[in-house]
Parts: structure tokens; sequence; C-alpha cells
């Protein structure tokens, strides 16, 4: 029993070490900053992109690999200069040691179609930005949108489209009779 408290006991230790741990203010400070850069996208305020690194990689951008922090501040920019009324809502994150992972719903009415949406039309989607620091800046951005919501975007774009649903499930009756000769 002397030996389950102490286990119990030295196991709380660590844990409470381990949550004061210099190691997670510097968590902190990265998930702070990527909370930043969203405000800034979503506030058209680009001084909140300061902490973007000259030779940061956008490897999820627009049109492909966006290289060096002034373009890629420059394409955030023009995400929020395309659409009105955006509101970007953090709905999760986390960091572990550079990386910090921000699950994310952007909404708004994009005012044409650069960025790939319906012009006019509001959308809502939400994804998952996984972001590298650095020293404190950011130095690369990959990012993924929910694939049920990018289907949702593509539907409002072809409004004559066939739907077809497809019906999972026991599939008995589509084997094979192979009892007889």
């Amino acid at each position: 029993m002397k030996k389950l408290i102490f286990g119990v006991s030295a196991l709380i230790c660590i844990y409470l070490v381990a949550c004061t741990n210099d190691a997670n203010s510097g968590n902190d400070k990265n998930i702070s900053t990527a909370r930043d850069i969203l405000k800034g996208i979503e506030t058209g305020d680009s001084t909140k992109l300061a902490a973007i690194a000259p030779d940061a990689v956008d490897h999820a951008g627009p049109t492909g690999e966006v290289t060096s922090g002034d373009s890629i501040k420059g394409s955030l920019m023009e995400m929020h200069n395309r659409i009105k009324d955006l509101k970007i809502e953090i709905l999760g994150d986390a960091a572990s040691g550079d990386y910090v992972y921000t699950w994310s719903k952007m909404t708004g009415t994009p005012l044409d179609s650069t960025m790939g949406f319906t012009p006019n039309q509001p959308f809502s989607i939400s994804g998952v930005d996984i972001i590298r620091f650095r020293d404190g800046k950011v130095v690369e951005h990959w990012g993924t949108i929910d694939q049920k919501d990018l289907m949702m975007i593509r539907a409002q774009q072809m409004p004559n489209a066939t739907t077809v649903k497809v019906t999972l499930g026991d599939s008995a009756n589509n084997k094979k009779d192979t009892t007889r000769r």
C-alpha cells in the first residue's frame, strides 16, 4: 500500500512540475502568436502578422507553396480583403514543441471567385492548421479543410449536378452465388 501511495504521489509531482515547465510557457506563447495571426487575418490588422519569419514557407497556399514572409503576409491580407464579414472561430488548439495545431471555423461571403468560392454565396468551412515555430517566429505552415465542407462548397458551384446516394452496409444480397455448378 505504501508503494502505491508513493507511486501515485511521485506521478502527481512529476505532472505538477511538467505543468510549470518553461517549455509549456513557450507553447503558450506560440499558441498566443498563432491566435494573433488568425485575428490579424480576420480583422485585416497586418501588424498581427509580424511573427511570420522572412524565410517562412506556406505549404498550403491558395495556389500552391508560398515562400517568403512578405508573400505570405500579402496573401493573408488578400484573403481578408476578398471575404466580406470574415470570421475565424478557434474551436481548439494545442502545442507540442515547436508546433501549434489549430482547429478553426471560417465563415464569410466571398466578393469574387479568386479563392475558389462562389461569389456572394456565404460559406462556412472548418479545418486544421499546423504551424512550426523557430525562435518565436512562424517558419512553416500546413493546412487542411474538412472534406465535407469542401464538398458543400463544390456543390454550390455546380447547382445542376446530380446527387448520388451510396448506402454502405450488409452486402449479402450482392454476393455471387457460387453454390450452383
